[in-house]
């Protein structure tokens, strides 16, 4: 559960604010590589494939990660935990940006979280089937 909230947190931080400062300088790193060797070199084409694949792996992260934490959020909390978590995420993200609606959307949605959780763990709690003695 914890998880889920810490989760959406930090991965609003790193779309926000870590992935775009991080592509910008896998760009110009790219930029000035084709500028300082534009015939090529020894290891130009080496260099050109590692500067494409930190871009790739930087557009990728946060989809992937995304995809994760919706995953985690329907084993343990189903449907409505997969809606709380990107109800909570987007508010992540709206929170950086410094929106008070965000940030009460945040704290609802990760108390609502909670609340759902508390919910599921206690029907299944009450599903078991009795014990027999022998």
């Amino acid at each position: 559960m914890q998880f889920l909230i810490k989760s959406a947190f930090t991965g609003a931080v790193a779309t926000v604010a870590l992935i775009p400062v991080f592509l910008k300088i896998f760009r110009e790193l790219r930029s000035v590589h084709q500028t300082l060797s534009p015939e090529g070199g020894v290891y130009s084409q080496e260099i050109s494939t590692i500067l494409l694949a930190g871009e790739l792996a930087f557009t990728i992260l946060p989809i992937a990660s995304t995809i994760g934490a919706i995953g985690v959020a329907y084993v343990n909390l189903g449907a409505s935990g997969v809606v709380l978590y990107l109800l909570i995420s987007s508010a992540a993200a709206g929170m950086l940006a410094g929106s008070t609606a965000a940030v009460m959307t945040f704290m609802l949605g990760a108390v609502a979280m909670v609340i759902v959780r508390a919910f599921k763990s206690r029907s299944r709690h009450q599903r078991r089937p009795p014990i027999r003695p022998r």
